[in-house]
């Protein structure tokens, strides 16, 4: 019997996985699956001993309210590790803070670690972060030509299989999104995206339900749609809004089910908002640190928050202003509430961001990374014998 580890710390590294390790059994039926994942993984069939969704955070302060559930992850995963020495390997999904020391762990048991969504070194990281990565790996799947051309000048085992959003959004190579957008859009339909931690609850999702508010009662939309990422926000979500008194209709069916329906997206900065591009639906972006959190970071990264000019992926990605974003002080109602009007009524915006976005598809290549993916963990595995515990 094979078995193989797959772990993700977050709900959008939980459902990669679960693609993951549905399209691996597709090719290797035999094979078996444990390790560290959220509910999606858990229904394609991986055993998890640890699931530490829950407690993804981002920020200094909010990480010390989640430490407990974080550690007690990483013992649970660590212990298994030591346990399970004829692991064929461990495939480790983005959550590089996590995984990263994780991947030490596998080293010292002599389990091969692959890396899905590497850490970002390459983007804002340093070459001394890409060559601990190359170091700890023996198989990395990038994601992005430059990330692929950083890491094989590194003498890392490089395998560039592409962007898994769209696998993620169910786009498939023959689809035509335009024409699936023009027929599920519900003209006036604003959709809110309050992200999957419980840290942009707190923070990100007060400005972005303000604004939603403004544009509902100025008649800009006649309906608020709330994304609901895990069944465990459903609570504080739902207090948010009892609390501020703004109508709002709950979705808790996964993203890209809601995003072709909208005629426009409020959203906390994450994968969605590379959903959007792949969709083609307007979006105004928003992210709040806590305050002492933002003034640790920027204190921590230095020099480099320079190389960190956005918040929203499309944007990063590009290193042009495509989607509107508001950040940090900028991150209010009125300031979200505005650039969405300007998004409902500016022609000029609208070809702006019609234009990036189908500058980001380019970038991001074509459908079917999670099964090139597959392929490569199913072709390593295969050309390298089990390990022998000494």
């Amino acid at each position: 019997m094979t078995f193989i580890g797959i772990s993700a710390g977050e709900v959008s590294g939980d459902r990669y996985g679960a693609l993951l390790a549905r399209a691996i059994h597709r090719l290797a039926p035999t094979w078996q699956f444990e390790g560290m994942g959220h509910q999606a993984m858990v229904a394609a069939g991986v055993r998890c001993h640890a699931d530490i969704a829950p407690h993804a955070t981002i920020g200094v302060w909010d990480i010390g309210r989640a430490l407990p559930g974080i550690l007690g992850g990483w013992w649970r995963m660590r212990r298994w590790i030591r346990q399970t020495p004829n692991l064929r390997a461990l495939v480790l999904i983005d959550c590089q803070g996590f995984h990263m020391p994780l991947a030490r762990q596998a080293n010292r048991a002599g389990i091969p670690v692959i890396y899905f969504i590497a850490p970002q070194e390459w983007q804002w990281g340093t070459e001394s972060g890409g060559k601990e990565v190359v170091a700890r790996t023996q198989l990395l799947l990038t994601i992005f030509k430059e990330e692929t051309r950083f890491y094989t000048q590194l003498k890392g085992n490089v395998c560039e299989v592409g962007h898994p959003i769209y696998d993620l959004s169910g786009i498939t190579p023959e689809m035509d999104r335009d024409a699936i957008r023009h027929a599920r859009m519900v003209p006036g339909r604003l959709a809110v995206f309050p992200g999957s931690r419980k840290q942009e609850i707190r923070h990100t999702f007060p400005s972005l339900l303000a604004a939603a508010g403004e544009l509902l009662g100025k008649g800009y939309v006649t309906e608020v749609v709330v994304s609901v990422a895990s069944p465990a926000l459903r609570a504080p979500i739902a207090a948010l809004v009892h609390r501020m008194g703004i109508p709002v209709t709950y979705w808790d069916q996964p993203s890209e089910t809601l995003i072709p329906t909208a005629q426009l997206s409020l959203a906390a900065s994450g994968s969605v908002t590379l959903q959007h591009a792949v969709w083609g639906t307007p979006c105004v972006v928003a992210y709040r640190f806590g305050w002492l959190a933002y003034r640790v970071a920027t204190w921590v990264l230095g020099s480099r928050r320079k190389k960190i000019p956005y918040m929203a992926l499309p944007n990063l990605l590009l290193n042009q202003d495509i989607m509107p974003e508001c950040f940090q002080d900028g991150c209010h109602g009125p300031a979200i509430a505005r650039h969405a009007i300007r998004c409902l009524t500016d022609p000029d915006l609208q070809a702006h961001m019609a234009a990036g976005y189908q500058a980001v598809r380019d970038q991001l290549g074509i459908p079917g990374a999670i099964d090139r993916a597959a392929e490569a963990i199913v072709a390593w595995v295969n050309a390298h014998p089990p390990h022998v515990a000494g």
